[in-house]
C-alpha cells in the first residue's frame, strides 16, 4: 500500500529543533520562536520527543507580540487581559509581556471633547494614520507658533528606531487640534520670516 506524502510526513517525527520549525504538521515548545506560544489546553499528539518531550500540532501555535507592536497594527490589548508569554530581554529591561490577537481589540485614536488623543508618555501616536479631530504639523519648530497662541500640542510618535541598543520614540512634528492648524501654521509662517529677518540682520 503505497502511503500518501501527508501519512508519511506525519509518521516521520523530526530529529532536531530545526526540523520541527520546517515540519508541517508537528511542534515542540523548545523549537518554538519568541513569538509563539501553543494554544492554552492544546492537547499533544501523543507523541514524545526523544522519549521526554510532549509534540503538538502545528495548527496549535498561537502568534504574540507586546502591546506597543499591537498598536502599530491599529490593535489594542483589552484592559484586565493577562500575557501568554513573558520574555526576557537585555539586561536591566523590563521583560516584555506578549499578548494575541484574540486579547486585542480595534485602536481607533481621536481626539475627545477637545482633548488631544495621547499614549501613556503624553506623545500621540501616528501608527494607523492621523487620529481624528487632529492634525499633524511636520515642521521643525512648528511648536513655538503653537507656544504664542496658546495653542496645546504634541509630539507625533511614527514608529521606533535602536539607539545604544534600546527601542526609542521616533518622533516627527507634532500633533495639534484640527480646528486650530489654520492659525498655527499662519502664525509660523510669520514667525519664519521674523527668524529668517533677523539672522540676515546679525550677518
Amino acid at each position: 500500500e503505497i502511503q500518501s506524502i501527508e501519512e508519511q510526513l506525519k509518521a516521520r517525527i523530526p530529529v532536531s529543533n530545526y526540523e520541527f520549525r520546517l515540519h508541517p504538521y508537528y511542534i515542540i515548545k523548545t523549537a518554538l520562536t519568541r513569538s509563539e506560544i501553543i494554544r492554552p489546553g492544546a492537547e499533544p499528539t501523543g507523541l514524545l520527543y526523544r522519549n521526554i518531550e510532549p509534540i503538538y500540532n502545528k495548527s496549535d501555535i498561537i502568534f504574540v507580540q507586546g502591546k506597543t507592536k499591537w498598536r502599530m497594527q491599529g490593535r489594542n490589548v483589552r484592559e484586565g487581559e493577562q500575557p501568554l508569554k513573558i520574555t526576557e530581554r537585555f539586561i536591566g529591561q523590563k521583560a516584555l509581556e506578549l499578548y494575541s490577537e484574540a486579547q486585542t481589540e480595534p485602536y481607533i485614536l481621536k481626539a475627545v471633547d477637545g482633548k488631544l488623543p495621547v499614549n501613556e508618555f503624553g506623545n500621540v501616536e501616528l501608527f494607523t494614520g492621523v487620529p481624528e479631530g487632529c492634525a499633524h504639523i511636520n515642521e521643525q519648530g512648528a511648536w513655538r507658533a503653537c507656544k504664542a497662541l496658546g495653542v496645546e500640542y504634541k509630539h507625533a510618535v511614527t514608529g521606533f528606531e535602536l539607539k545604544k541598543g534600546r527601542n526609542v520614540a521616533k518622533k516627527e512634528g507634532i500633533i495639534i487640534l484640527k480646528e486650530h492648524k489654520k492659525d498655527v501654521l499662519k502664525e509660523w509662517k510669520i514667525m519664519k520670516h521674523f527668524l529668517f529677518t533677523k539672522k540676515l540682520t546679525k550677518n
